[in-house]
């Protein structure tokens, strides 16, 4: 009676900590999936310059966006690791350390990435799709004015990680709901009642900016009138340099985290070697729906970790052990869930879009490729990002992250450009290190390493 109580407030707190963990995962993916929406027939004929060059374009600037929100990730992982097990010992006072140090990380990697994206637009996205001029055109017009939303989303993300873990997880929602909402009613402002421009190419774009701009305004107010912990200019400006080092210990959580997400989207790099038209652009309609539907794994994973992190901070080791035994349980349900979405997803992308048969061909073929690969990837965010980083455990996964696609699927990738290659053949090849890490990954997880208390 009393395990199943257990389970029952478990599931209660992954619920609470996990529904706006994924609202944030879907506000990310909206960009992209709002252009899927836009360049379907009916809104062709509205805007009928909306083509698969519009689609392909924007969808190579997202990469940008994917890289800048990875990098950030790799910050707000730490955070998280800290927020949670210094509030869990009720160390109100390190909460506060922790939290304007990860400020000032997340200010110096937000300006970065926004003065490149603006600055160099054109040759970011002509990276992913060489030669593609008029894409190209659409890809960095866009991202010139979708990256402002860098300047803003950073601070967001870190204000969200510290709600969550001090007990504001209602108030993190609402925020992601209220964004989530200002994002549809603002696209279907400027599309149906007050398009910018003949082509309306900077409408969603500017949406997003607005909603941005809107959250990190909610979440100040939040925090500033609510939390325990609130921003303090003196205490930002100040510097400590103990918890200075202690980040830099955990450092290379946020480069495994750079190098994966250029990892990953070196794969429509890859692809756009090829100079294949349709599969540029099939792997574009494909990386919405795989951003969509691994909302699930990449939200359990933060979600995992405040719950582990909590209970191994107040230095119940035996309990968050338990704990996490459980919640791989669940997320054996969640895997389920992913894999079936992903067949789901299949017909209705056909549907929803103009395809050749070329297309259409490659879209299938990467959609079945897809829907084995997330039995594997639905355990590893939240192993990796949750379950081994509760416990500071982050060196192991920082090499799986960082190291594994650059020494096996990549060079083979390109390899196989080289020699001619199928297409079918080189995305299989570019998916492969999802299902080589996780059993490297759940060995980890057996060996106890990330069962620690970091307060010590």
């Amino acid at each position: 009676m009393t395990e199943q109580l257990d389970k029952s407030k478990l599931v209660k707190e992954v619920l609470t900590l996990g529904i706006p963990f994924f609202l944030q995962e879907i506000i990310v993916v909206l960009t992209s999936l709002f252009n899927t929406i836009f360049v379907n027939p009916i809104v062709s004929q509205k805007f009928p310059q909306w083509s698969q060059y519009v689609i392909t374009g924007m969808g190579m600037a997202f990469q940008v966006h994917f890289l800048f929100t990875l990098t950030v990730a790799g910050l707000v992982f730490i955070a998280n690791l800290f927020f949670a097990q210094h509030y869990g010992k009720d160390k109100l006072n390190l909460v506060k350390k922790d939290y304007h140090l990860s400020i000032k990380f997340v200010a110096v990697i937000s300006f970065i990435f926004f003065l490149v994206s603006i600055i160099f637009s054109k040759q970011l996205i002509s990276v992913f799709i060489p030669g593609q001029t008029t894409s190209i055109y659409y890809g960095s017009r866009y991202l010139r004015l979708f990256s402002i939303t860098f300047l803003f989303t950073g601070f967001s993300l870190i204000d969200y990680a510290l709600m969550k873990n001090t007990g504001l997880e209602k108030l993190a929602t609402l925020n992601s709901l209220i964004t989530l909402i200002v994002i549809i009613c603002l696209n279907l402002l400027f599309y149906f009642v007050c398009p910018i421009g003949e082509d309306n190419i900077d409408g969603p774009a500017l949406a997003i900016v607005i909603a941005r701009i809107i959250e990190l305004g909610l979440n100040t107010f939040f925090i500033q009138k609510y939390d325990q912990v609130k921003f303090s200019f003196k205490q930002f400006i100040k510097f400590d340099n103990e918890l200075f080092k202690q980040y830099l210990k955990k450092i290379p959580v946020v480069l495994s985290k750079t190098s994966w997400a250029l990892a990953f989207i070196s794969t429509s790099v890859i692809l756009g070697l090829l100079g294949n038209k349709d599969v540029s652009y099939a792997n574009s309609l494909t990386i919405i729906t795989v951003n969509l539907i691994m909302c699930i794994p990449n939200a359990m994973g933060p979600t995992f970790g405040i719950i582990v992190g909590r209970r191994l901070g107040k230095d119940q080791l035996y309990e968050g052990f338990e704990t996490a035994n459980l919640l791989l349980k669940l997320e054996t349900i969640l895997m389920i869930v992913c894999v079936s979405l992903t067949f789901i997803s299949l017909p209705i992308t056909l549907a929803s879009v103009n395809l050749t048969d070329a297309q259409q061909y490659y879209v299938t073929s990467f959609f079945i490729i897809l829907a084995f690969v997330f039995i594997a990837r639905s355990f590893n965010g939240p192993l990796a990002n949750g379950i081994l980083n509760a416990g500071g455990d982050i060196l192991y996964v920082s090499i799986l992250d960082g190291v594994m696609p650059w020494v096996i699927m990549i060079p083979l990738a390109i390899l196989g450009v080289n020699l001619n290659w199928n297409p079918i053949a080189i995305y299989i090849i570019l998916q492969l290190e999802e299902i080589l890490k996780f059993p490297l990954l759940l060995i980890r997880y057996r060996q106890l390493y990330w069962v620690n208390n970091i307060n010590k």
